[in-house]
């Protein structure tokens, strides 16, 4: 099992505040992501397959974390559906939660994923480290989607489907894409 994770975020820095977690449980060689609940042996109980965390803001600034103006900006150019998801105050959670249940859902993955590895991974491990908890993955473990798409044609990968810039959103996409691409190169497994 693999997990694809997406972060939007105030700002492009590893001090930023972020606003949304998304991440989605999958299996690169299977087609769409897992659906079914997950049980975890340490705490004995069921989790979901993903997760679409928006962050209290207020803490993240109160801990040194900081807002990018030109990033704001940005924001205000989003789609309505993308700027609800990220700035609805409706079930913020605390940081610290959001990345203790991302480090439970990884337990169980081989591998973590996302699109790039200069944006999402640098913030989230920032994160981890403001709370010394430990990273729930090796650095061997971070994988780049981003590179796997370039090496196919881009019409391989078909039309995205999803409204950017809604974490949960993007992780599904970019999992599909990634099977699509791994289809397309003939991988049908890798190490």
């Amino acid at each position: 099992m693999d997990l694809m994770v997406d972060l939007e975020a105030l700002g492009k820095k590893d001090h930023s505040v972020i606003l949304t977690i998304g991440a989605q449980l999958f299996d690169v060689e299977q087609q769409g992501w897992i659906t079914e609940p997950q049980w975890d042996p340490v705490t004995q109980a069921h989790y979901l397959p993903y997760m679409n965390a928006r962050i209290e803001i207020d803490e993240q600034e109160a801990m040194g974390r900081t807002t990018d103006e030109g990033t704001i900006r940005w924001w205000a150019s989003q789609s309505p559906e993308a700027q609800e998801d990220a700035f609805s105050e409706e079930g913020r959670v605390p940081l610290r939660d959001a990345l203790l249940q991302l480090s439970v859902m990884m337990r169980t993955c081989r591998r973590v994923w996302s699109k790039g590895i200069t944006y999402d991974y640098p913030m989230i491990e920032h994160a981890y480290d403001s709370y010394k908890l430990p990273l729930p993955w090796k650095f061997w473990d971070v994988m780049d989607a981003r590179t796997v798409y370039r090496l196919v044609p881009k019409e391989a990968l078909g039309d995205k489907t999803v409204n950017g810039h809604i974490a949960l959103d993007d992780c599904r996409n970019q999992v599909v894409m990634l099977q699509k691409a791994f289809r397309h190169l003939n991988i049908g497994r890798i190490k």
